[in-house]
């Protein structure tokens, strides 16, 4: 009554609660399994799971093998087994069982994107470029930053909605207050991954690490984690850029200028930003799976807009959406700048440049049969076909 019915707080307000309250997904209890079904997992499975070194990892068909609940533990758990450091010598591994359990059920498993999946091919992804790409010898990381950035990667969209940070702001949900509009969801996510470590003791997989490297490796999961806001890409890319300058002794190769933390850290952030924008490095039936599925979840947010009478974000209108077109534009605005610029430093992923170039052209080629594509991803929906995307 005080502020009266026009001015701009009030307005706000009766927006607000006109749109109702949107409410987090509720989230089920994990279903933890032992480390030794987790080792017995592996040594059955060693053969597909070698795939983790290649750039034909296939998710998707690694969980018919494992089955949901053992996706993200046993590939989580079996890179680790992959480096020289022993971290399991560190990490008691029936922690790490119950820690990473507890992260894949809040992996919501309604969202046909943000889910178990994505954090299993983000984690591959990532592990890809450490060593395959070389960002290990490129950036010197040692043993912290290496497992910094696999645990970064495992809890990026920890607890995610299925919904857009702007889609939050625009309701006033609590978490946009809490984090004042700002990365919304990316600080939750962390935040909620720090509070299951520190909370839950049998959880804390940092437990035996020292206190300094416990703050080293908080620190280079914050960066890296709030790093994947889309709205910060640009920033991001200038940072990369600015973080290599021309070897002197061989102009055509590309390298950090030194050692330190934060020219490392704009380098991590930038391989996990890639790896979570990766989809268009997969083969093709894999990244169409994924298109299917990034669209499914912007529509089903386009229709929690449309139902609370707010602005209908974009790409998440299903009437007018251009799918294949936000494909094309997302690879060349995104993605590949991207990956070139990693690949000026990295060329053993220029391959991967190559697949995300293949990628644009095959839905280019695509666009110019079909100016739409909506109703050839429902059509794949219904036939279950790997690709219909004609």
């Amino acid at each position: 009554e005080y502020m009266g019915d026009s001015s701009y707080l009030s307005k706000v307000m009766e927006k607000a609660i006109s749109a109702k309250v949107y409410s987090l997904p509720k989230y089920p209890e994990p279903v933890f399994v032992t480390v030794e079904t987790i080792k017995s997992e592996i040594e059955k499975n060693k053969e597909v799971l070698a795939t983790v070194n290649k750039d034909s990892f296939n998710a998707f068909e690694l969980e018919k093998i494992l089955g949901k609940n053992l996706l993200l533990p046993v590939v989580s758990f079996y890179i680790l087994t992959l480096y020289e450091y022993n971290y399991f010598a560190t990490i008691p591994p029936d922690v790490f069982a119950k820690f990473i359990c507890h992260i894949q059920s809040g992996y919501a498993q309604g969202n046909p994107y943000h889910n178990h999946i994505h954090a299993t091919e983000v984690v591959q992804l990532t592990h890809y470029i450490i060593t395959v790409g070389g960002l290990r010898e490129v950036a010197h990381l040692d043993s912290i930053d290496i497992i910094a950035m696999l645990i970064a990667a495992i809890v990026h969209d920890y607890k995610h909605p299925g919904v857009a940070n702007g889609f939050l702001e625009n309701v006033l949900h609590d978490l946009a207050i809490q984090y004042n509009g700002q990365s919304i969801l990316e600080n939750f996510h962390i935040s909620e991954a720090f509070k299951l470590l520190l909370k839950e003791k049998s959880c804390n997989i940092f437990e035996k690490f020292s206190k300094e490297e416990f703050n080293r490796i908080r620190k280079i999961m914050i960066h890296s984690i709030l790093g994947t806001d889309m709205a910060k890409h640009h920033s991001q890319l200038l940072a990369l850029t600015n973080s290599i300058i021309p070897d002197e002794k061989d102009s055509s190769k590309l390298i950090p200028p030194s050692p330190e933390l934060d020219t490392k850290q704009n380098l991590i952030n930038a391989v996990v930003h890639a790896a979570d924008i990766g989809t268009a490095t997969r083969d093709l039936a894999i990244f169409e799976e994924w298109t299917y599925r990034v669209y499914t979840e912007f529509f089903n947010q386009g229709d929690l807009e449309k139902i609370r009478k707010l602005p209908v974000s974009f790409n998440c209108n299903s009437g007018t959406t251009n799918i294949f077109k936000g494909q094309i534009d997302y690879i060349t605005i995104f993605v590949s700048p991207l990956y070139q610029g990693l690949a000026s430093i990295m060329p053993n992923i220029k391959l991967l440049c190559t697949k995300i170039s293949t990628m644009r052209t095959v839905f280019e080629e695509k666009l110019k049969k079909q100016q739409h594509g909506l109703h050839i991803l429902k059509k794949k929906k219904k036939k279950k076909k790997k690709s219909t995307l004609r």
